[in-house]
């Protein structure tokens, strides 16, 4: 199974995010990695040595660039009591595990409709190579009428405090 690094598996349809590519992208980031642009990644810590944590290696894959981009998902959301297109605007802020040998993707979406920027709300996607996704129909986390709703909406799941 193929591994795509997560750190960008997810496009935020052009809104001002970038892409999430199945590999590294070229520059260091916060965490040291290095993207060298070609088939592989090197990974450094911040003397320049190789990174002993690093789980390697990883192959760019530039037709599957980014993994996943805005859907066209409906529910039938509990508090406007009507159909929504929960992942139109953006998909971003990855996280997956491997159970049983399939990659599970957990994403934040968000709608149009919210305040400030969309409701967030999150999905599910799946995938036995870690670069094609089949992704649920209906988001896992969401806000609902409930005790909740007052600390949620109309923001939804936010990955922040």
């Amino acid at each position: 199974m193929a591994l795509a690094l997560l750190g960008g598996a997810c496009n935020n349809s052009g809104s001002g995010g970038t892409g999430v590519d199945s590999a590294g992208a070229s520059g260091r980031d916060s965490a040291g990695a290095v993207g060298n642009g070609s088939a592989g990644t090197r990974l450094v810590d911040e003397t320049g040595a190789l990174a002993t944590w690093a789980l390697l290696p990883f192959t760019k894959v530039d037709s599957v660039n980014p993994i996943l981009t805005p859907g066209n998902g409906r529910f039938a959301d509990p508090i406007l009591h009507r159909q929504v297109s929960w992942e139109e605007k953006d998909v971003f802020n990855p996280a997956a595990v491997v159970k049983d040998g399939t990659l599970y993707l957990l994403y934040r979406a968000q709608d149009r409709i919210g305040h400030p920027a969309g409701t967030s709300r999150i999905g599910l996607a799946s995938s036995q190579d870690g670069l094609h996704f089949t992704r649920s129909e209906l988001p896992v986390l969401y806000p609902d009428n409930d005790a909740e709703k007052k600390l949620e909406w109309e923001g939804g799941c936010e990955d922040r405090g």
